[in-house]
């Protein structure tokens, strides 16, 4: 092969895209074809990020929103400060957390209590925030509840300014009366649980802190 065809068919291969090299201006030669390749597509894609599962690893992010005052027993409404319920306001203004002998003094037919169990008292003023006229001890119910989360309701005897006197209360008006509980012995860090039934179709209730 002439020297002169040997040009012409590299030239014909690169326009073709095949690259001949010649490795001698001779009759017998050797070439080498490199495909040139062609245009690429990345298949590539970034993994999505992972859903929030609600929690945040985060300086800036702020920590949950504390419960409302009153809604938990360990997050009860401090005595002095008043608890808002369906239409009574409701504060702590007294405790006496032996009220055995203030309750056998008070009547002489109240019963003893049980043993191993004791009187609480609270005295409570109760402020009617609603629209009309009504009665706190009938539509408010009061329990005694301990760390251990024991429930203790109110002991059928008569108080020494028992609440159960209150009567009608107009609305913006208030009265202080007592309220009790009968606990065991062994009962601490009582506190105060009450029931706002004064609606037919809502009980709003809250704790409140004795002391």
């Amino acid at each position: 092969m002439t020297q002169e065809a040997i040009w012409k068919l590299s030239a014909t291969a690169i326009v073709a895209g095949i690259l001949v090299i010649p490795l001698a201006a001779c009759s017998s030669s050797t070439t080498v074809t490199v495909v040139s390749p062609g245009p690429t597509t990345s298949t590539f894609s970034p993994s999505p990020l992972p859903t929030a599962n609600g929690t945040v690893d985060s300086s800036s992010s702020s920590a949950p929103p504390e419960p409302d005052l009153g809604a938990t027993r360990d997050n009860p409404v401090p005595v002095g400060q008043t608890g808002t319920f369906k239409t009574w306001g409701v504060k702590v203004v007294g405790y006496t957390p032996n009220a055995d002998d203030s309750i056998h003094q008070a009547n002489s037919f109240n019963h003893q209590p049980k043993p191993g169990y004791h009187y609480v008292m609270v005295e409570v003023k109760t402020a009617n925030i609603g629209k009309k006229s009504s009665d706190p001890y009938f539509d408010l119910a009061f329990k005694c509840i301990d760390n251990t989360g024991q429930q203790y309701g109110e002991p059928e005897v008569v108080l020494p300014n028992d609440l159960i006197d209150a009567g009608n209360v107009p609305p913006g008006s208030f009265v202080q009366g007592n309220v009790a509980c009968q606990v065991k012995d062994t009962s601490k860090a009582l506190v105060l649980y009450i029931e706002d039934s004064s609606s037919y179709s809502v009980t709003v209730t809250g704790f409140m802190a004795l002391f």
